[in-house]
């Protein structure tokens, strides 16, 4: 008489992980096939069978064993592949918790996603297999003069946890920007000055906005360093004082006395 199987526990899982299948007449088992895949069984009782899962393409397989000649019923196991995390977007921003998606492959059972040191994410959404969008966790503060951390975006599913695929499953958390002078202070439209400050790097944009209230004006700039960006005195702009902010992945730099610049005729 063939054996038989009653269950199967887990009923989905992944590699390396032990099943364990209950039934009867299965002292004699020599083999547990999962589809076409062979796996020989690490214990055999009459009334139990284990064995370690095998490394497969996800999907759903028929679980059975043989015995001999004899090959049991079946039961359905769904094999859940390693989640693979291949882009962030944005893959970079504050450090204040901010929301963003997270794309790659295998991420219908996920259960957390980790920001390298940082923490683990927070209202984690699965949009897709393919897709997660989360809100980031807060980042503590970065060491004086360090101005950006690059952490490895980690995903958690029943098949596994990703690795590290490098830059497109890496995020940066970027210090807000500071402006601490300018040279010089004042002139013309259309006159080159020099923006020193703190975490200037990767900036987005440089304006000016009437210290009275007004209409914003981009500035065309070229970042020389963190502590440095060469901008031009944006063209239109009547003579009087303004606000000029810098903008980058962490934010915008706050209005300042020192931030202050005077366009002149």
């Amino acid at each position: 008489m063939a054996p038989l199987i009653t269950s199967i526990s887990p009923t989905q899982s992944h590699h390396a992980v032990p099943m364990t299948i209950t039934g009867t007449g299965l002292s004699r088992v020599i083999r547990v096939n999962f589809g076409t895949r062979p796996v020989t069984p690490t214990s055999v009782t009459s009334t139990t069978v284990t064995c370690m899962i095998p490394e497969l393409p996800a999907g759903q397989y028929n679980v059975s064993v043989t015995d001999g000649s004899l090959t049991s019923n079946s039961l359905p196991f769904y094999y859940i592949g390693p989640p693979k995390v291949t882009s962030v977007t944005p893959n970079t921003g504050p450090l204040t918790a901010t929301s963003l998606s997270v794309f790659g492959e295998n991420l219908i059972t996920t259960t957390s996603v980790a920001f390298g040191d940082a923490g683990v994410a927070t209202d984690v959404v699965i949009a897709s297999n393919t897709t997660l969008t989360v809100v980031t966790p807060e980042h503590a503060p970065l060491e004086p003069g360090t101005c950006t951390d690059t952490v490895d975006v980690v995903v958690t599913t029943a098949g596994g946890t990703s690795f590290s695929t490098g830059a497109g499953s890496q995020y940066t958390y970027y210090d807000a920007p500071v402006v601490t002078g300018m040279r010089p202070s004042s002139a013309s439209v259309g006159s080159t000055f020099t923006l020193s400050g703190s975490c200037l790097l990767g900036a987005t944009r440089v304006t000016f906005t009437p210290t009275a209230g007004g209409q914003l004006v981009q500035a065309d700039y070229v970042v020389l360093s963190p502590a440095q960006i060469s901008a031009i005195v944006p063209p239109h702009l009547s003579q009087n004082t303004y606000n000029v902010r810098v903008t980058t992945p962490g934010g915008q730099s706050p209005i300042t006395p020192e931030a202050v610049f005077t366009v002149i005729g």
